[in-house]
């Protein structure tokens, strides 16, 4: 793993990241502009009909795409963000997401996300991030 980009996602982003530690979101790969993480779906993340509610999965992928998108060096918020569900998920099941940066214009970065488990594809991902000025180095020599 790159270190710069390790220290992005884990000392930078996801030590500070309650939400994605209530998913239980853990790191498996982290390189410039691509991660890959796991999460384990449990029971109270299901909706009424037993399934895992379309808002996890979405949450689970939007911090494996912000950490991606924020490998680059410079601090990065999601902007937009689509979703397609293509297959139910049961709890117990172990998501994986692996995050992608396809393109980087001017301050924008897309970013693709697939979430699988056992099953195959359950979700899939693109988003559009805006890069800021903010350089993550910065925040670590200013401490």
């Amino acid at each position: 793993m790159d270190d710069q980009c390790r220290k992005i996602v884990l000392e930078g982003m996801l030590s500070q990241d309650t939400f994605s530690k209530y998913l239980g979101i853990e790191i498996d790969s982290v390189n410039m502009g691509e991660v890959k993480a796991f999460c384990r779906a449990r029971s109270e993340m299901c909706n009424g009909f037993g399934i895992i509610h379309g808002g996890i999965l979405f949450s689970f992928a939007d911090s494996v795409m912000a950490f991606c998108a924020n490998t680059l060096g410079y601090l990065a918020v999601t902007k937009t963000s689509t979703i397609k569900f293509l297959k139910p998920t049961k709890p117990e099941a172990m998501l994986v997401a692996t995050a992608k940066c396809h393109y980087v214009d001017q301050k924008m970065i897309t970013v693709t996300c697939q979430i699988q488990h056992r099953d195959g594809i359950v979700a899939e991902l693109e988003a559009q991030f805006k890069q800021t000025d903010q350089l993550w180095s910065s925040l670590w020599s200013a401490s």
